[in-house]
C-alpha cells in the first residue's frame, strides 16, 4: 500500500527489497523512495515498469539519459510519454526505441508516425518479437482476428485484443494509402497489409 510505505520508518524505506515489493504494485510509490534509493536503476525501473507516469520522480539528469530511456522502454513503452521533449523529439533515439519495442510507434509524436524509416523500422522490430513469441500461440486462433481490418483508431487496446496486429496500424494516412510504403512493409511483415487503407485492400489492381 503506498500510504502504508510513505509513513513506515525511514529504516524500513531503506531497504531496497521492500522498496522493489512496493513499486512491483505500484509505481507511484517512488515519489516516497528515500534519497538513498533514489538514483537506483533497478529502483526506477521497477518502478517505471508499473506506472509510466512514475518518470515525473526521477531525477531529471537520469531521466534526460539515452541509455536509461531505452532500458525504461523496455519494459514499458508507454514510459516514452514522459521523456523530456529533447528524446521524444530526437529521430535517433526514437528509431532506437522502435527497435526495442516497435509498439513504442502508437506513443511517439506525430511527425514520427509520418517518416518512413521509423515507420518500417517498427514494422520490423514489432514482427520480430511476435516470431519470437509466436511458437507457443494458437495459430488458427490467431488467425481469426485477420478476417477485421483494423483502420488505427482506438489503437491503444489493439496489442491487447489482436496479437497479429502490424505496427504498421499506429502509422499516418498518409503512409497507409502510400502504395510502394504498404509493399516496402508488407515484405517485412504481411500482417501490416490488413491496415493499409481502406481503397488500397479493396482495389483490384493492387497486388501484393
Amino acid at each position: 500500500n503506498v500510504d502504508v510505505y510513505e509513513h513506515i520508518s525511514n529504516f524500513l524505506k531503506n531497504d531496497k527489497q521492500l522498496a522493489l515489493k512496493v513499486l512491483k504494485v505500484n509505481g507511484s510509490a517512488l515519489q516516497h523512495v528515500p534519497a538513498g534509493l533514489s538514483r537506483d536503476k533497478e529502483v526506477l525501473l521497477m518502478a517505471l515498469r508499473t506506472d509510466a507516469e512514475a518518470m515525473q520522480y526521477v531525477p531529471e539528469d537520469i531521466r534526460c539519459d539515452h541509455d536509461f530511456g531505452l532500458s525504461a522502454i523496455a519494459r514499458n513503452k508507454e514510459v516514452i510519454c514522459y521523456m523530456p521533449e529533447t528524446l521524444r523529439n530526437s529521430k535517433s533515439f526514437v528509431q532506437e526505441a522502435v527497435h526495442v519495442d516497435g509498439d513504442v510507434l502508437q506513443f511517439v509524436p506525430d511527425h514520427f508516425k509520418l517518416d518512413r524509416e521509423v515507420v518500417l523500422a517498427a514494422v520490423q522490430s514489432a514482427s520480430e518479437a511476435r516470431v519470437a513469441k509466436e511458437s507457443g500461440d494458437d495459430v488458427d486462433n490467431a488467425y481469426s482476428f485477420l478476417a477485421q481490418p483494423c483502420d488505427g483508431h482506438n489503437t491503444q487496446g489493439v496489442e491487447r485484443l489482436d496479437p497479429w496486429h502490424s505496427a504498421l496500424v499506429y502509422a499516418s494516412g498518409e503512409l497507409k494509402r502510400d502504395q510502394q510504403f504498404i509493399l516496402a512493409a508488407v515484405e517485412m511483415d504481411t500482417n501490416a497489409l490488413r491496415h493499409a487503407a481502406a481503397e488500397l485492400r479493396e482495389d483490384p489492381g493492387f497486388v501484393v
